[in-house]
C-alpha cells in the first residue's frame, strides 16, 4: 500500500491532486462573490464567460495537449533541443492569435454586452480580456513541462491561478462596489486577469530555472569525461550535448504537427461553450421580451448560471479524480508501439496490485479547461473498429490479442469500479442538494440573496442536482472513449445534447422561466450521459453488478436523507439553526457510510 501511495504523490498523480483542489476552490469563489455583489452582479459576471471561453478555447485550446504530445515524441528520439524549438514557435503563433482574440473584447465590448441583454457587462470584458494572452502562454508552458514528465509546476500553477483569483477578486468587488455594480463586476474579473499573469510568471520562471539546472548538470557531466583532458576533437565531437544535435525542423512543420493535434481538440471543446454564447443570449432577451425587467432578467440568469452551478461542479470537482485516473488506465491497456500491442506498465502493475477498488489510489492523469484528456507520448492508440476486427483478432474491446482475456478482463473490472466511485459519490451528493436545497441556499447565499431569489435557488438547485450523476457517468465514460481511440466520439454525443438543450429552452423558456432552462440543462446532460454510457460498452464492457453498486448506494442514501431529516428534526430547538443542518449532515453521512461497510457493499480496505 505504501507503494501505491509513493506512486500517487509523484508524476501525474500530483497534477490530478491539483487539478481537484484548484476545481474546488474555483467552484467555492462564487459563493463569496455572489455575496457581495448579488443575483444581478453574478449575472452580469456570468455574461461574460461564455464569449470569453469561446475565444479562450479557440486561441489556446488544445494546445497544452500538442505541446505535451509533440515533446514527449521529441524526446523520446533524442531529439532535446527540438523540444525547445517546439516551444519557442507554439508560444509566439499562440502569442500573436490570442493577442487578435482580445480585440473583439477590447472594440466591441459595448456592442457585445448590448446584444446579450444587458450593456452594464461593458466593463467587464475590458477587465478579463489581457488574460486572454496570459493563458495562452500559460497553456503552451504547461505543455511543455508535461511532455518533458514533470507535473509539478502544471499542477502548483492551477491552484496559484484559483487561490489569487480567490483573494484578489474578492477584494476588488467589495472594493469597487461603491463605485456600482458593473465595477465591482470589473474587479472581480481583474481577479482573473492578475491570477494568469502571475501563473505564467511562476512557469516562466520555473522554466528558466529549470533550464539553468538542466545545462549546469550537462557541463558538469562533460567536465568529468577523460577526453576533455587529453584534447580530442573526435572524442569531444562523439560526446558531443545531445541537444546540440539534433534534426532541426522547419517552424512550419512544427506548427503543422502542433496544430494538426490542437485543432480537433479545439473543435470539439468549442461545443458546450457556444451553447452557453447561445444561452447567454438567449435567457435574458426571451426573459425581457416576456415583460421582465432587465435587471432581474440578468439576476436570473446569474442564479442559474453562478451560485447554482458553482454547488454542482463542487462534487464533480471530486469525481473528476477518477476520470483522470481511468483514462491513463485504459490508454495503456489499449496502447500499441509501432510493431504491435503493448499492455502498459501501469495496467501490469495495477494487474497485480489486487481486485480492490484501493487500486484506485493512484488517481493520475489531468485536463486542460476543466476537461478530461490524454498525451499520446507513445503515439497512436488502438480503434476499436464497429465490426470488432482490430488488427489480426477480432475482439469487442479494441486491437487485443485472443490471448489477453485476463487483461481485457481487468480493463472492465477496472471501469465498472470506476462507475461504483462515481455513484458511491454523486448519489448522495444528488440526494443532499435535492432534499436540503432549501437549507444550502440559505447557508451558503444569504447575505447576498433575498428571500424570494433564495426560493428561486432552492427550487433552481434541486433540478440541477439530477445533473450530478449524468456529469459523474459522462466523465468516466469520455475517460473510457478517449483512453480507447474514441476522443472525438464524446465531442459528437455532446453536440446532441447542446442541440436538445438550446431547442428545448427555447420552447420552456416561454412559458415556466428560468426553471425551463434548468430543465433543458438536466436533459441536456441526460442524453450525453446515455449515449456515452452506450458507446462505452462498446469500447469496454464494464463489469458492474445492479444490485451491490446501484440498489444499495440507493438505499443507503434514503437512510441517509431519513436520518438527516430526523436529526433536523430532534435538534431543531437545541441548536441554532446552521448548526442543526450540519450536525443532521454528519449523522446522515455517518449512517450512509456505515450501511455500506455493514452491508458489506463497500469493504475498508476500498476506502484505504
Amino acid at each position: 500500500m505504501k507503494s501505491k501511495w509513493k506512486k500517487f504523490f509523484t508524476g501525474a498523480g500530483i497534477l490530478g491532486l491539483c487539478t481537484a483542489l484548484a476545481k474546488l476552490l474555483g467552484a467555492f469563489f462564487r459563493i463569496p462573490l455572489t455575496n457581495i455583489i448579488g443575483a444581478e452582479g453574478i449575472g452580469l459576471y456570468q455574461m461574460v464567460f461564455p464569449l470569453y471561453t469561446v475565444l479562450l478555447t479557440i486561441s489556446s485550446g488544445g494546445i497544452s495537449s500538442a505541446v505535451s504530445k509533440a515533446v514527449a515524441s521529441a524526446r523520446a528520439r533524442g531529439e532535446t533541443g527540438n523540444t525547445l524549438r517546439i516551444l519557442k514557435i507554439t508560444a509566439i503563433s499562440i502569442l500573436l492569435f490570442a493577442a487578435a482574440c482580445t480585440l473583439p473584447l477590447i472594440f466591441f465590448n459595448r456592442r457585445i454586452a448590448s446584444v446579450q441583454g444587458n450593456s452594464l457587462a461593458y466593463l467587464a470584458y475590458l477587465g478579463i480580456a489581457p488574460s486572454i494572452v496570459f493563458v495562452a502562454i500559460v497553456a503552451a508552458l504547461r505543455g511543455y513541462f508535461q511532455g518533458n514528465g514533470n507535473m509539478l509546476p502544471s499542477g502548483v500553477s492551477q491552484i496559484i491561478e484559483q487561490a489569487i483569483k480567490l483573494a484578489v477578486g474578492l477584494s476588488l468587488a467589495a472594493i469597487l462596489l461603491p463605485r456600482g455594480l458593473e465595477w465591482a463586476v470589473f474587479g472581480a474579473v481583474m481577479g482573473i486577469t492578475v491570477s494568469e499573469l502571475l501563473a505564467m510568471v511562476f512557469l516562466l520562471g520555473s522554466f528558466f530555472i529549470l533550464n539553468h539546472k538542466r545545462k549546469k548538470r550537462n557541463l558538469i557531466y562533460l567536465k568529468s569525461l577523460p577526453c576533455l583532458e587529453i584534447g580530442d576533437d573526435e572524442c569531444l565531437k562523439a560526446i558531443e550535448i545531445p541537444h546540440q544535435n539534433y534534426d532541426k525542423k522547419p517552424s512550419s512543420k512544427v506548427l503543422k504537427m502542433i496544430y494538426a493535434i490542437a485543432i480537433p481538440v479545439t473543435l470539439g471543446s468549442l461545443i458546450m461553450p457556444l451553447t452557453q454564447v447561445i444561452d447567454s443570449v438567449m435567457i435574458i432577451n426571451v426573459l425581457a421580451a416576456g415583460g421582465v425587467a432587465r435587471g432581474e432578467a440578468t439576476a436570473l440568469f446569474g442564479l442559474l448560471s453562478g451560485p447554482i452551478a458553482s454547488l454542482i461542479n463542487m462534487p464533480m470537482a471530486i469525481t473528476l479524480a477518477i476520470s483522470v485516473a481511468l483514462l491513463p488506465k485504459i490508454a495503456g491497456y489499449f496502447s500499441k508501439d509501432k510493431e504491435g500491442v503493448v499492455l502498459s506498465q501501469d495496467f501490469r502493475t495495477l494487474s497485480e496490485a489486487g481486485k480492490d477498488i484501493g487500486e484506485s489510489d493512484d488517481w493520475v492523469g489531468s485536463s486542460e479547461s476543466g476537461g478530461v484528456g490524454v498525451v499520446g507520448e507513445n503515439g497512436g492508440i488502438s480503434e476499436i473498429n464497429k465490426s470488432g476486427e482490430s488488427g489480426k483478432s477480432n475482439q469487442k474491446s479494441g486491437d487485443i490479442k485472443e490471448g489477453d482475456k485476463s487483461e481485457r478482463s481487468l480493463a472492465g473490472a477496472l471501469v465498472g469500479k470506476s462507475i461504483f466511485l462515481t455513484l458511491l459519490l454523486t448519489l448522495p451528493a444528488a440526494a443532499i442538494f435535492m432534499f436540503f436545497a432549501p437549507n444550502i441556499v440559505s447557508a451558503l447565499y444569504s447575505r447576498g440573496l433575498n428571500d424570494t431569489q433564495l426560493a428561486l435557488s432552492a427550487r433552481l438547485l434541486r433540478i440541477e442536482s439530477l445533473s450530478i450523476v449524468y456529469l459523474g457517468i459522462i466523465q468516466v465514460a469520455t475517460a473510457v472513449m478517449q483512453g480507447a481511440d474514441k476522443p472525438h466520439r464524446p465531442a459528437i454525443n455532446l453536440l446532441y445534447g447542446a442541440i436538445a438543450k438550446v431547442l428545448l429552452t427555447l420552447v420552456l423558456l416561454p412559458f415556466m422561466g428560468i426553471m425551463g432552462a434548468a430543465i433543458a440543462t438536466v436533459v441536456c446532460y441526460g442524453v450525453v450521459a446515455v449515449i456515452n454510457f452506450f458507446y462505452m460498452r462498446r469500447a469496454v464492457v464494464p463489469k458492474f453488478s445492479v444490485f451491490r453498486q446501484l440498489a444499495m448506494p440507493l438505499i443507503g442514501c434514503i437512510l441517509m436523507i431519513a436520518s438527516a431529516k430526523l436529526a433536523m428534526f430532534l435538534l431543531g430547538g437545541v441548536m441554532r439553526e446552521l448548526f442543526v443542518f450540519i450536525a443532521a449532515l454528519a449523522i446522515g453521512g455517518i449512517i450512509y457510510i456505515a450501511f455500506l461497510l455493514v452491508t458489506r457493499t463497500v469493504r475498508i480496505k476500498e476506502l484505504f
